[in-house]
């Protein structure tokens, strides 16, 4: 205290020296420039303090702006309701800006003072609810006056209405949510329709508050991740002790603390997901590089609480996700991704790959109750013969005729498919559902869709119990790793797998059926080939790439190893051994008999199906376009090619402009760059194959998909198989090979977290390419060089050509 009054005497003095009992000099001591410098900097003071109070827009004639309610139940900080200021379209649903109703019940109720007539209502909410206006006389019988629905977008979104013709004294809001996550940010009430309407309000980022779980969460990976790192099984008891018990002890706090405010929100777990990640990483670090002196079972068991955990995350905390809107609840299935995939597949003939949306929109008229016309004219819906948007009404005489392709019974069972969707979805859903693109996979895979589907009818049983298909997928891929690569490497592909948020768009696809499918062939084929089963692995490579083409690559990639070595050879200036050559070749001609055999197999059976052009010749227009158009959810290297800050959705929607038009100016400003680097990688990647055996060539190949192609981010999903790149071993040098790759593969998945801060949708896709590419570059950089210094050294060991025998030219005899 006395050190307080010393600064404060000295800084009122203004001199230097002033004692702590010497009456400071103002007033009249003061000189005039002094006091006159100190007046103004306490006017600035004042003027900054003014400025950093939150004041919002007052509209002309809001009966509710600053208003403090009447009565409030189980709702936070309700006067942020009524205070002119709302949260950026987008913003998360709670921050400082933000009014949480807590529980079902939970309402505001306002006396305006009188007894007013009400004729216009603004609100501000979280997207997916739904909320409540009532008015009363008395302040007790209340009856509704508006209901502002669930919209599309994510995050903070606006209803609106000047329609109304109601009167009364007392206003009352309530909401109801299929999350119980329910927050508004303003509610405003007009007598007149102000001009502008809606109207403009004074718009902020809200700053959202720390969540249960988040703080302990990092404390938590911090921890285990130094407990991993610095124990030693040297250690005396007590500090080996201690290296468990701490982390044990802070996991339990976390658990505690998530378990408080159950279920826990989004951030929570994105931030759990990261930690798991970051934790394996730690373990990896460790088995690679000092593994004499561990604690295996400490190490083990720390991998395993990995992957758990971020299995855990990946199925959202063992918690559905998705929305039924029928019966306000939340199920497990994937309405969003099932309602293209299961009519695509059991309505395929009549639908190809252009109807679905335009007979979504038939059977929506004919259906559901008060649609018309009129009301979806405007609803926008994708048109999948271009990939254009376009609205209803622009193509009213497609969705008319699309019903010709039907036979009448038929017709009616799609329209009973449908009503389970757009019933489950709501019809904000289901409509919004029509900007997608539409189904994408190849006829091989609408094949065995077909053949599941049809039979059956949608609903919430049927698609949940097929949606169990990729768990079983993934347990098999599981057990099938842990037997050819061992435990360790098998806990580091599962880590992977539910700590990549690659498959995030809006939710990942828990949920769906057969997503897993091509990854699991890929990690079964990169198996088989380890163990020498050589037309299973080139079978299980091509049958990836019959359901979703991108694996083709890893199939071509079976011969870069073979050409590295021929290249080698012709420059060794001797002889080629075409003798030992075709016997290097075998596995790899065995493996491509296995994949021409799957690729026939499955050709010929989807098109005695579905015909040759309307399954395969109608899906490569379809696919050709998906893979150049751009899209905000794509990654990989074009998508970092095209990317300018200056132009993205957020910077476009203040100054004007299409985003999808920037982006295709920006890539062809920049094509060059784009072809030098894909050259540049492709060369990389060869040189990383020369040595290597066919499982690591390719899984080199998958490597390359962001590079050669333009997928969108739940292809880069089979990022989780690329730890089997390596195997994990006694030997030094391959443990740290297998390290680095797991490690690499690992940080990742960590850095992905960071794509969930206050970033826009496409900015987050590109900050996910930056860390697909660093971390590939790091991977075929490292494999690049450890093969040719072995090609160096086999090279210096090998003997000079004159010393070798003379090889007779090819017919020749010996």
């Amino acid at each position: 205290m006395n050190r307080a009054r010393k600064w404060l005497s000295v800084i009122l003095d203004a001199r230097p020296g002033v004692g702590e009992n010497r009456a400071p000099m103002v007033d009249s001591r003061l000189p005039k420039r002094r006091a006159g410098a100190l007046l103004t900097v306490l006017l600035a003071a004042c003027l900054f303090l003014v400025g950093c109070v939150r004041s919002g827009t007052e509209v002309p004639g809001n009966l509710l702006f600053g208003k403090a309610p009447l009565r409030s139940t189980d709702v936070t900080e309700p006067a942020r309701l009524t205070d002119g200021t709302i949260a950026r379209s987008g913003d998360h649903w709670e921050t400082d800006l933000t009014s949480v109703l807590k529980t079902g019940n939970a309402s505001v109720e306002w006396d305006l003072g009188r007894s007013v007539h009400v004729r216009a209502l603004y609100l501000q909410g979280d997207n997916n609810d739904e909320f409540f206006v009532s008015a009363s006389d008395d302040g007790t019988n209340y009856r509704q006056i508006w209901e502002a629905p669930a919209v599309r977008g994510a995050g903070m979104r606006v209803r609106e209405t000047h329609t109304l013709d109601v009167t009364g004294r007392y206003l009352k809001l309530t909401a109801r949510s299929p999350d119980n996550l329910v927050s508004a940010s303003e509610l405003e009430a007009f007598e007149v329709v102000p001009s502008p309407w809606p109207p403009v309000l004074r718009t902020l980022v809200g700053e959202r508050p720390r969540l249960p779980g988040e703080a302990s969460g990092f404390v938590l990976g911090l921890v285990a991740s130094l407990a991993l790192l610095l124990h030693r099984r040297t250690h005396p008891a007590w500090a080996r002790w201690l290296s468990v018990l701490v982390p044990l002890v802070v996991a339990y706090v976390t658990y505690d603390a998530v378990a408080s405010a159950w279920p826990p929100q989004q951030p929570v777990i994105d931030m759990l997901r990261a930690v798991a990640a970051a934790v394996a990483a730690a373990a990896v670090l460790r088995l690679a590089w000092r593994p004499e002196d561990v604690m295996p079972r400490f190490v083990d068991a720390s991998l395993a609480a990995a992957a758990f955990l971020a299995l855990t995350t990946f199925f959202n905390m063992w918690q559905p996700q998705f929305d039924d809107v029928d019966d306000h609840r939340m199920t497990w299935v994937h309405t969003w991704d099932m309602r293209v995939y299961f009519p695509s597949a059991k309505y395929f003939d009549e639908l190809g790959f252009d109807g679905l949306y335009l007979a979504s929109v038939e059977a929506y008229l004919e259906d559901a109750p008060g649609a018309t016309e009129q009301g979806v004219a405007n609803v926008e819906i994708r048109d999948l013969r271009n990939y254009e948007m376009t609205t209803v009404k622009d193509v009213i005489s497609e969705v008319r005729k699309v019903k010709q392709r039907f036979t009448p019974e038929r017709w009616d069972l799609f329209k009973h498919d449908m009503a389970f969707f757009w019933r489950t979805m709501g019809p904000g859903g289901y409509l919004g559902s029509l900007r997608d693109h539409g189904g994408n996979a190849t006829p091989a895979w609408l094949l065995v869709a077909h053949l599941l589907f049809r039979h059956a009818t949608a609903s919430e049983g049927l698609l949940a119990a097929t949606g169990l298909l990729d768990p079983l997928l993934l347990a098999l891929f599981f057990t099938v790793a842990w037997r050819t690569f061992g435990l360790r490497s098998a806990l580091v592909c599962l880590t992977v797998y539910g700590a990549s948020t690659f498959p995030w768009f809006g939710s990942n696809w828990v949920g769906s059926t057969l997503r897993n499918d091509w990854m699991v062939l890929v990690g079964l084929g990169a198996c088989a080939l380890y163990t020498r089963r050589y037309v299973w692995g080139g079978a299980a490579l091509a049958g990836a790439a019959m359901i979703r083409a991108f694996p083709a690559v890893s199939v071509f990639y079976l011969a870069a190893p073979l050409l590295v070595l021929v290249y080698d050879k012709s420059r060794a200036k001797r002889p080629l051994d075409l003798a030992a050559i075709r016997e290097e070749a075998k596995p790899m001609l065995r493996a491509v008999a296995g994949a021409a055999v799957c690729v026939t197999v499955l050709f010929v059976l989807s098109t005695l199906t579905f015909g040759f052009r309307h399954a395969w010749v109608d899906w490569a227009h379809k696919i050709t376009m998906h893979s150049t158009s751009p899209n905000v959810n794509h990654v990989g290297l074009r998508t970092l090619i095209q990317f300018d800050p200056s132009k993205t959705i957020r910077a476009l929607s203040q100054t004007g402009g299409d985003w999808s038009v920037e982006q295709a100016r920006t890539f062809m400003k920049r094509r060059p760059l784009y072809v030098i680097a894909i050259l540049a990688f492709t060369l990389l990647s060869l040189a990383a194959a020369r040595g290597r055996d066919l499982r690591q060539a390719a899984l080199i190949g998958m490597m390359m998909i962001p590079i050669f192609f333009y997928p969108s981010n739940y292809y880069l999903h089979y990022v989780f198989v690329l730890p089997l790149m390596m195997n994990y071993s006694e030997e030094p040098a391959a443990r740290k090979r297998w390290g680095l790759v797991s490690f690499v593969v690992l940080a990742i998945c960590v850095s992905e977290y960071w794509g969930f801060g206050d970033v826009g949708v496409d900015e987050r896709y590109a900050q996910w390419s930056v860390g697909v590419l660093i971390g590939y570059l790091v991977i075929l950089v490292a494999m690049a060089r450890e093969s040719w210094a072995q090609h160096e050294a086999a090279t210096a060991s090998a003997p000079p050509p004159e010393a070798l025998p003379a090889t007779p030219s090819v017919g020749q005899s010996p």
